[in-house]
């Protein structure tokens, strides 16, 4: 998951335990799936508005707990709502942040 040195860093910047982190971290990928299926749904309607808040949401969580990777796909899922990018971009960028929770479930 993440590098032992890595995850010191972020507990230090944090300032928080090991086992905080950990259960932040799956309290997080729980919320993330179930905002990645809203966001599907925002997607499919047409719903910019509320996929904008969705991806606001995802990302300011994925920032705090200091997920990088994921912090940018959803960038580039914002990105492509509102530079017009084709449904089947978007979806191959909710596919690859759906494998980050994924990974990050994995390691538990």
């Amino acid at each position: 998951m993440i590098e032992s040195r890595l995850k010191k860093d972020i507990l230090g910047q944090l300032g928080i335990s090991e086992s905080v982190y950990d259960a932040l971290l799956e309290e997080f990928v729980g919320q993330a799936r179930e905002k990645i299926s809203e966001l599907r749904t925002a997607f499919l309607l047409k719903d910019s508005e509320n996929a904008r808040k969705i991806l606001h949401s995802l990302k300011g969580a994925a920032e705090n707990l200091r997920i990088k990777k994921m912090a940018g796909v959803i960038d580039e899922i914002r990105g492509l709502a509102e530079g017009g990018g084709s449904e089947n971009e978007i979806e191959e960028r909710l596919n690859t942040l759906e494998g980050h929770a994924s990974n990050i479930e994995d390691a538990f």
